[in-house]
């Protein structure tokens, strides 16, 4: 119930917000060169999270959607408002009704924002105009999709200045996952549940343009201490011992990026950690192991512990945690970071 409160109240409160003056949205008919857009990055298959959609390849697919805004700084004019604009393969972007470009000479701009995906439902994007265009999207964790945006300017005194728009998305989520290993030498046991606790489930993620500069980051992260976030429940697997294999591989949560070593209140003990719960083989009484997040090494080359803890999970990066149990004698957790790859912008994008 809270959480569809916070989303209602905030749909409400994100329409576009106007600079001085009366600004409204563009309705230029498309009479001179169109708009066109491209659009690359990796995009992480939502088979490999907990969507239940399933993908193929790291690059769009046709069908796939955005959401463009575009600021037009000569006649201070918002000319893209949440504008739908979808793939249709082979580089083709399309959306309807066209735009097209209207310079008024030198020193003339469009700004342009975009989100990946399109939303058909709350909380919708919303975009504010006060000095410099911002676009802000409400994420839950529980929403789990490849939440992405991406921004540029287009100046008038650029060469081929009516060229297709190419944008490069970035991650704005932590993609999070974890291996278990049973290093048991005799004992099996059932793998229950995960979870991660005193992390942030809501944040709103927002890009903006200034003078020029494109910048993304987060606002507005809500925690509550010991509740838990992610993972999966009723996984009932298995795991053989003396296995050199994982015996389980979670799908991925896509996490808010924020620092692992806050403790939510000062001297409570709240920090943000991960949580197994398992049952050993013949036994009836569920297990539990929890491990701080801000305690968990790095491992480096050839599976090395590097003696370094991974202290924050950044954008635009995958996080792995081995657990290797013991069940007569602990639970070892490293965490192994790689980068999500990125797929330039595509030409030449729409063609009308």
């Amino acid at each position: 119930m809270q959480k569809n409160i916070i989303r209602i109240g905030l749909a409400l409160a994100g329409c576009i917000l106007l600079a001085a003056g009366c600004i409204q949205s563009s309705s230029l008919e498309p009479d001179g060169t169109p708009i066109g857009f491209s659009a690359g990055s990796a995009l992480l298959r939502d088979d490999d999270t907990k969507s239940g959609t399933l993908k193929t390849g790291p690059q769009f697919d046709p069908g796939d959607r955005i959401s463009v805004y575009g600021w037009h700084a000569g006649p201070r004019q918002l000319v893209f408002d949440d504008q739908l604009v979808e793939y249709e393969g082979a580089g083709q972007w399309t959306y309807s009704p066209v735009r097209s470009w209207e310079w008024q000479g030198a020193g003339d701009s469009y700004d342009f924002l975009a989100i990946h995906h399109y939303q058909t439902a709350d909380p919708h994007p919303s975009a504010v105009v006060s000095p410099r265009l911002i676009v802000s999207q409400l994420y839950h964790v529980s929403d789990n999709y490849d939440l992405m945006m991406a921004g540029v300017r287009r100046s008038y005194g650029e060469d081929s200045r009516n060229r297709a728009v190419a944008l490069n998305f970035q991650h704005m989520c932590s993609a999070v996952r974890i291996i278990v290993y049973n290093d048991s030498e005799e004992a099996d046991f059932t793998l229950n549940a995960y979870a991660f606790k005193n992390i942030a489930f809501q944040a709103t993620a927002r890009a903006q343009i200034n003078d020029g500069d494109v910048s993304f980051d987060w606002a507005g992260a809500q925690r509550v201490a010991a509740t838990e976030v992610g993972g999966a429940s009723a996984i009932g697997q298995t795991l053989a011992h003396g296995s050199a294999s994982p015996g389980y591989t979670s799908p991925f949560d896509l996490m808010i990026p924020m620092n692992l070593d806050d403790e939510l209140g000062a001297g409570t003990g709240h920090w943000p950690s991960l949580v197994l719960r398992f049952t050993q083989d013949g036994e009836s009484l569920e297990e539990e192991r929890e491990v701080n997040l801000k305690d968990i090494f790095r491992l480096g080359a050839n599976e090395e512990e590097t003696q370094e803890p991974l202290l924050r999970w950044e954008r635009g990066a995958v996080y792995t945690y081995k657990i290797h149990v013991r069940l007569d004698g602990g639970i070892v957790v490293h965490v192994e970071t790689t980068d999500w790859d990125v797929v330039e912008a595509e030409t030449p994008g729409l063609l009308i």
